[in-house]
């Protein structure tokens, strides 16, 4: 398994204790993460960024999503193209920060 894939986990096991506060930033966490994955192995498999651009939006979770949250995954998609040798991404990375860090929900 991948280093990123643990740091997620990492990530999801401190949300489990309670840490991270903002579901829905959780949740986008989750499904970056797998934006990720599904580019790289695009990009491994020999398709254009076009063609993983393309897939990542056709998906629901995006095709729904907020302009925002499309960035966000356009980003992340761009990164797996661009940055290849990157172990993380810097987006996921900011954005599972300001989930840990939002301020309890009441």
């Amino acid at each position: 398994m991948t280093r990123s894939f643990f740091a997620f986990a990492f990530l999801c096991g401190l949300s489990a204790d309670g840490i991270a506060q903002d579901k829905p930033l959780e949740a986008l966490c989750g499904d970056l993460f797998g934006a990720r994955q599904t580019a790289i192995r695009l990009r491994d498999g020999g398709f254009s960024l076009q063609v993983a651009v393309n897939e990542t939006m056709a998906r629901p979770e995006w095709r729904n999503a907020s302009m925002q949250n499309q960035t966000l995954a356009l980003r992340v998609v761009q990164e797996a193209y661009l940055a290849p040798g990157e172990p993380q991404s810097g987006v996921i990375r900011e954005v599972c920060q300001r989930a840990i860090n939002s301020p309890p929900v009441k």
